[in-house]
């Protein structure tokens, strides 16, 4: 009752109090839940999802479904059918903060969460019940006080609110926006909250990272938009970084025209030394007790001892020039190339790398072959007058120097490139520039895509709809690109993909198609790995731990059962007792092992009718509690979240496994007597947890043998 009015009234007083208080760190907005969704509906993927050809797919998650929903408690798939609006900020703390708000923010940092989901928004708010306790807020339809500091869940009408403050329970109007997807973060905010949160001596150190990182600690905004052919993205962020240079695409023109992914950035290394690296070093030397020099001397020496005259801040500042990267057409793999500015300290260094494997450097317009052990593919080293390549293509290798015009630039890509790398000579706007064609991407993968196939859990008609679908987003991929440019006092992102990336858009094509299945068979994996760990590792090492007589606290030569640290090699007890088993491996030798996905506890009988832990003190009546510990010993494992497994496993000491699923289990360590039903139940009680089954449904192998009695276990 006492929470309870002090969260009525500290609603009540927020209510009444202004909102600007804390500054925001970062936020993420959706003005507009349901054009996002259609957006995405009529994007590339929402087509492809509800194509025919996918049939076999939805109906595996249709298939699945039923499950999920009885778990959560309502359907995943309702959810973005139902959201109208969502926001999500992290606040920090304000300069000059009262140690009050300090140590609470510490204790709870300071967010806000608010959707507009519909008539799910009460399906959703129902889930929780059960795992929190009841609370009162002004205008609210229902509260809820969760678990472990988690903050207050809240449900007005059709919106659900969630909290570390009483401030953050009050609707928040999301104003309109043109965007689908919208996040800010301020770098400057968060330097603040940091400082708030330390010792003077700390602050006095961190602002050194702090004066260090300035040009990124800025306010930066981003938005993504779906369209119907692609996703386009935006971000501005209020800064200039003086260490990048307009990139030269003219390197870039020596490519070959079927080169499909090619990238490059303009540096000024010794900007980037002086700029950052330098002020860095100086604040980790201040920080350390140290100096910079001091801190650069190991690699300074370690260059020295391989023969070379140079330092980590020749390597680094000698890096001025356009730096490239790019993918061409090859088979079995395709050919990868990197293009980095000549120095004289690279060259030194490369040439001492090249003599340690037998080779000089190649001379200036020649390419020669590298061999390196274990790599399966032919890399050739290329000198030209301003670089360095190295690369996999060989073609390219014997062109690089002696053909200037490759015919890149006029390619579709290369025009592409061309056309958004900024005003002026070609190249000269643009600081980083990123272009690809994401359908010849796609293609590249598109065999290793169904060799990957094979160890996923599908039918054969579900791989025929993966394949038939990946070749449907080849042909409706386009070009892709990314670039960087310095715009007045902004540093300004631009793209359009056809998911975030042409990188990013090949592993959620994957995910997208197959995640319910990889989902699904990692739950499998980790359950049934838990269970044949209770049963064929946990299950025989107790055995040969009883029989070996390891623990016998009461000295009349009968073994008793163990921990699992004093079976992985920890200390058994017992007096004088040295001996470390390796009954079980080393990953469980802790009192709460984490294996697989999984958390394991071992509880043995104290001989007054309770248990004891690995981390309790022994019984003060240790010879009752020898006797008992002869008999029976109980242990648990139930997986750490969701994520990882949805049941929860026991095994008793006559070698039986129990399950039932974890979310009826109460929150934290299983008590020792759970099987058995809990409180006022004990090692003569029958389980009550039904027998493990395995997920398929059938029944595990179990020998013949009547109900089971605890006092029956075999003898030790």
């Amino acid at each position: 009752m006492r929470r309870i009015l002090t969260t009525l009234v500290s609603c009540t007083l927020a209510a009444l109090t202004p909102a600007a208080d804390a500054p925001v760190l970062a936020q993420l907005t959706i003005s507009d839940g349901q054009r996002l969704v259609q957006h995405f509906k009529a994007g590339v993927f929402g087509r492809l999802w509800s194509d025919p050809a996918l049939a076999p797919l939805r109906a595996r998650v249709d298939e699945q479904m039923p499950m999920i929903e009885a778990e959560l408690g309502f359907s995943p798939l309702a959810l973005p059918e139902s959201l109208t609006s969502a926001q999500a900020t992290m606040f920090g703390l304000p300069a000059g903060a009262a140690a009050a708000d300090v140590a609470a923010y510490k204790k709870s940092p300071d967010f806000g969460l608010q959707a507009g989901l519909g008539k799910l928004a009460a399906q959703i708010f129902a889930k929780f019940k059960d795992a929190g306790e009841p609370a009162v807020v002004l205008g609210a339809s229902e509260a809820l006080l969760l678990p472990r500091q988690q903050g207050t869940l809240v449900r007005i009408g059709e919106m659900l609110l969630m909290g570390s403050r009483a401030k953050r329970l009050i609707p928040t109007p999301i104003a309109p926006s043109e965007h689908d997807l919208t996040v800010s973060f301020h770098g400057q905010f968060l330097a603040d909250t940091i400082r708030n949160t330390l010792t003077p001596q700390e602050v006095e150190k961190a602002d050194l990272f702090i004066k260090a990182l300035h040009r990124f600690l800025v306010p930066m905004t981003s938005h993504v938009d779906f369209t119907p052919t692609h996703v386009a993205s935006y971000a501005a962020a209020q800064t200039t970084l003086p260490f990048l240079t307009p990139a030269d695409l003219t390197l870039c023109g020596r490519l070959p025209a079927t080169a499909y992914s090619v990238s490059a950035i303009g540096f000024d290394g010794a900007v980037l030394w002086d700029d950052l690296i330098a002020p860095l070093l100086a604040a980790a030397a201040a920080s350390e007790g140290t100096t910079a020099e001091a801190l650069v001397q190991p690699a300074n020496e370690q260059l020295s001892a391989f023969g070379a005259t140079t330092s980590v801040q020749d390597l680094v500042s000698g890096l001025r020039g356009t730096v490239l990267f790019a993918q061409t057409p090859g088979a079995p793999f395709p050919g990868y190339t990197l293009g980095i500015p000549r120095s004289p300290a690279l060259d030194q260094v490369l040439s001492i790398v090249l003599k340690q494997l037998g080779n000089e450097l190649p001379a200036e317009g020649e390419a020669m072959p590298l061999a390196f052990p274990n790599v399966p593919l032919p890399v050739n080293l290329v000198r030209d007058r301003g670089h360095w390549v190295i690369t996999t293509d060989t073609t390219l290798a014997t062109t690089w120097s002696t053909t200037p015009d490759g015919g890149w630039l006029a390619s579709p890509l290369g025009k592409l490139a061309t056309e958004k790398s900024g005003p002026g000579k070609a190249g000269k706007g643009a600081l980083m520039l990123s272009v690809s064609d994401t359908a010849a991407e796609l293609r590249a993968m598109q065999g290793y895509v169904g060799m990957g196939l094979g160890s996923l859990p599908l039918e054969p008609k579900e791989k025929q709809a993966v394949m038939r679908a990946f070749s449907m987003l080849i042909t409706n991929a386009g070009l892709s690109y990314e670039v960087l440019q310095q715009r007045g006092d902004s540093l300004v992102s631009e793209g359009q993909s056809m998911l975030g990336g042409s990188s990013i858009a090949v592993v959620a094509i994957i995910a997208a198609i197959a995640i319910p299945n990889l989902l699904e068979s990692r739950v499998a994996a980790n359950e049934a790995a838990a269970a044949m760990s209770l049963k064929s590792g946990v299950f025989p090492a107790q055995v040969q731990f009883q029989g070996g007589g390891y623990r016998d606290l009461d000295g009349d030569g009968i073994g008793e059962f163990g921990f699992f640290s004093e079976m992985s090699g920890g200390p058994v007890a017992g007096p004088k007792n040295d001996i470390k088993l390796k009954l079980l491996d080393e990953r469980w030798n802790s009192p709460l092992p984490e294996v697989n996905g999984y958390n394991f506890v071992m509880y043995l009988p104290d001989g007054q009718g309770g248990a004891y832990g690995a981390t309790d003190k022994l019984p003060e009546k240790i010879a009752d509690a020898a006797n008992a510990g002869e008999k029976y010993f109980v242990a648990y494992a139930w997986p750490i979240d969701d994520s990882n497994g949805r049941r929860a496993f026991a095994l008793t000491n006559a070698g039986t496994a129990y399950s039932i699923f974890a979310n009826e289990l109460p929150e934290g360590v299983p008590a020792w007597n759970t099987v058995f039903g809990g409180e006022g139940k004990g090692w003569q009680d029958q389980p009550v947890w039904p027998q493990h089954q395995r997920r398929d449904g059938g029944p595990r192998p179990a020998p013949q043998q009547k109900a089971e009695d605890p006092a029956d276990a075999p003898a030790f």
